[in-house]
């Protein structure tokens, strides 16, 4: 992808993204052989000015998914975690609660539950928060943690039916 563009950012090897989303449901998928990480849950991490954009990951359910291998080969930044000794898990999170917008410094609850996940590597499913509060944190100012978010209810999305 070329530089500048929300693709370029993306680490090779990286199976799901969710970027910059809300409510997004993950379910009962087959997702491995991902040289970086399996799901990567991320604040968007470039300056925008948008005053109404929300650049953070929020009511996000990772469940019922099977985890085959990751990790084996990370790219971009998240390569400086494997040479810090830090073993990548299945889900990836970068932690992010607090955004910058119109000069002002947004908290947002943001809540991710990863439930009942199934791992070949693990046996369940891994999980690992950056503990980068702010959206674009450089990554040296991670404090990871793999104390997976509490499982709160997050109703699931109405269908969308789309006519032609």
């Amino acid at each position: 992808a070329p530089a500048g563009n929300i693709v370029a950012g993306v680490p090779t090897g990286t199976g799901v993204l969710i970027m910059a989303n809300r409510n997004v449901h993950v379910f009962d998928n087959e997702i491995g052989d991902n040289g970086t990480v399996n799901v990567l849950i991320s604040a968007y991490r470039q300056s925008f000015q948008d005053e109404n954009y929300n650049p953070l990951a929020r009511d996000i359910v990772i469940r019922d998914n099977r985890f085959g291998n990751a990790g084996f080969a990370p790219a971009g930044d998240l390569a400086a975690l494997s040479q810090l000794g830090v073993a990548m898990p299945d889900v990836l999170w970068d932690g992010a609660n607090i955004y910058s917008s119109g000069g002002m410094a947004r908290t947002e609850q943001v809540r991710i539950v990863v439930d009942d996940n199934r791992s070949t590597r693990t046996r369940i499913g891994s999980f690992l928060s950056l503990g980068m509060s702010s959206a674009g944190s450089p990554l040296t100012e991670a404090q990871p943690d793999p104390t997976p978010p509490p499982v709160v209810d997050i109703p699931e999305p109405e269908r969308v039916r789309i006519r032609n």
